[in-house]
């Protein structure tokens, strides 16, 4: 067999044979470093929701993982012998060799139980077993999640969940004789001091053959005030965008990102007739669509 070793071999194939140590060992630190991390947030979340159905995934997913670095040093191991093998590197046997005893035998059986890929594989069956047993407890329903952590969350001042708010109408011309129709919208975030914010608009043009138009406005709530609509008599649409509820616990820092919003939760989706398309300033960085967009 020849030998990679050798001057013959390109550096490329050379180079080649080492990027499964590098690849390796990337999956064994990320591995390693995320079941810590899940490891650790199991107990933090225990300690904020009280909840085993949560704790056991979480663990259950740090104990999968760990399995899997374990399992990645196994391979780890084996492929250096395969590296050492098709280098055609030799080395040399101890021939210092004694004569196996009963107690050498005993030991033997001990260490053939515990080898590194049955313990790997007692880690992946017990995060296995604890993940099987949060599914038995609910965790693939969503409302088993919002009820866990729905307490911890209205305890700081937020909904146990999102609550959408849906068509807020507002007649374009008004009703009181002297107000003035509705030609500006703006969005006032200037009161967003504790956590930046923003929130995104969405502006669509309908077709509507109601003979009082009307601005439309729906979105998501997190907490009270989260955003709130006013109309000034002088034809402005003030969307007001509020600040969060403070938290400034370490175990509420330490779980930011239960309250952090989704995508769809930061978009409030104004509604205008395409009729009055040009007669109403809107937000510079807002998402125009059209009605037939959305079909």
């Amino acid at each position: 067999m020849k030998r990679i070793a050798t001057q013959e071999n390109s550096i490329g194939k050379r180079i080649l044979i080492n990027i499964p140590f590098v690849l390796i060992v990337a999956f064994i630190i990320a591995a390693f470093g995320g079941g810590a991390l899940l490891l650790f947030y199991s107990f933090v979340s225990l300690a904020a929701f009280n909840s085993a159905m949560i704790f056991l995934i979480l663990f259950g997913a740090a104990a999968i993982l760990v399995g899997a670095g374990l399992s990645l040093i196994v391979a780890y191991k084996k492929y250096y012998a395969f590296y050492n093998k098709k280098m055609g590197w030799k080395f040399v046997e101890d021939e210092n060799k004694r004569e196996r005893t009963v107690t050498d035998v005993n030991n033997n059986t001990i260490k053939k139980l515990f080898t590194l890929p049955n313990i790997s594989l007692a880690f992946l069956a017990l995060g296995s077993l604890f993940a099987i047993i949060s599914a038995a407890l609910g965790c693939i329903n969503r409302q088993n999640w919002v009820d866990a952590i729905g307490g911890f969350k209205e305890n700081l001042g937020y909904y146990a969940d999102v609550k959408y708010v849906s068509n807020l109408q507002y007649p374009i011309n008004g009703i009181e004789q002297d107000t003035t129709p509705i030609n500006k919208i703006v969005v006032d975030d200037s009161s967003v001091t504790y956590e930046p914010r923003k929130k995104e608009i969405v502006i669509i043009y309908t077709e509507e053959d109601n003979f009082t138009p009307y601005v439309n406005i729906s979105g998501y709530q997190k907490f009270d005030g989260d955003f709130e609509v006013y109309r000034a008599k002088d034809g402005t649409l003030t969307i007001h965008v509020g600040d969060v509820p403070k938290r400034d616990q370490t175990i509420e820092k330490l779980l930011f990102f239960v309250f952090n919003d989704y995508t769809v939760e930061k978009q409030i989706i104004i509604k205008i007739p395409s009729t009055h398309m040009d007669l109403i300033e809107i937000p510079a960085d807002s998402m125009i669509l059209e009605e037939k967009d959305m079909k």
